[in-house]
């Protein structure tokens, strides 16, 4: 559409006048530019919305507010607009919040308890009450990286640049020193070697380059939620499995032992059930976090 740009910018005023004139921000102004793509992508005039209505269908954004769920504009809605939009559903009169059921915050740290093994401020609950799911991502992605709020907007989306130091300060009195050194050649399996100092020492990171166009298949990730997937613990080689499909197991019994860096790991069934799915062959090469097998309580 970006080349309908003008068009879209005209539009978005026609909607906006078509929708009573409406205070717009967030999310009213997002459903206001959906509707403008709409109609213009379908070539859509305000007329066309209340004669076609039951051939189109809106977006969900512009529906709802017009259902009232991002509340009521002084005067409502234009009726007939109102009425084309719904197709004979009733809009909501009253504050859109009332709806909801009590949120039970004792609860809420119970899970959240259970998921990381740690208590949660109120200002995470009310995270998780407004976007359980998207909380509990993030969550994930700070526990996995740590705080990424201490790096520049730049650095966090583009990177370093080959030569390029920057300065990195994780805590008062403490700064990190990076430097891009190298990157290395493009490997058949869509990998980079990157060099690079940490104040002053070198290091190297294999790292997938996402812009390679090479396709890799990957093994499915285990769910952390899911207490039937067994996951790789760390990074190594499949040297013994002790289990097949099919296979009845108990609480603590060796499933696979897994090789890296000379270290053997012993993965045991942390309940008693059936093996559902094995997801790996001796001689295999697993990361951290990969699904190994599913075990199906009895």
């Amino acid at each position: 559409m970006g080349e309908r740009w003008e068009e879209v910018k005209t539009m978005y005023r026609t909607v906006n006048d078509m929708s009573g004139d409406i205070i717009k921000v967030t999310p009213s102004s997002k459903a206001v530019g959906d509707m403008a793509l709409f109609m213009t992508q379908n070539n859509l005039k305000p007329e066309d919305v209340v004669t076609r209505a039951k051939d189109l269908a809106f977006p969900d954004s512009y529906v709802s507010m017009m259902k009232g769920m991002m509340g009521q504009p002084p005067g409502g809605f234009p009726p007939e607009v109102r009425k084309a939009i719904l197709k004979g559903e009733e809009p909501i009169t009253c504050r859109p919040g009332e709806l909801l059921e009590n949120f039970d915050f004792d609860g809420a740290q119970a899970i959240l308890k259970g998921k990381f093994g740690r208590d949660f401020g109120e200002e995470d609950l009310l995270s998780y009450a407004m976007y359980p799911k998207v909380f509990i991502e993030y969550v994930r992605f700070g526990d996995h990286f740590g705080d990424v709020s201490v790096l520049d907007t730049p650095t966090f989306f583009y990177g370093l640049k080959v030569g390029q130091e920057s300065a990195i300060t994780i805590q008062e009195g403490k700064t990190l020193i990076i430097k891009l050194l190298a990157i290395g050649d493009l490997q058949t399996d869509g990998t980079r070697t990157i060099f690079w100092e940490l104040n002053g020492r070198r290091r190297n990171t294999i790292v997938t380059d996402q812009n390679s166009g090479i396709k890799v298949r990957k093994r499915d990730k285990a769910d952390p939620d899911n207490p039937s997937h067994i996951p790789a613990p760390m990074s190594g080689k499949v040297v013994e499995l002790s289990v097949v499909s099919g296979d009845k197991v108990e609480e603590g019994q060796k499933l696979v032992t897994t090789e890296a860096m000379k270290m053997l790991n012993v993965i045991k069934s942390p309940s008693a059930g059936i093996v559902a799915r094995m997801l790996v062959l001796k001689g295999d090469d697993v990361s951290a976090g990969d699904l190994m097998f599913e075990i199906k309580p009895l």
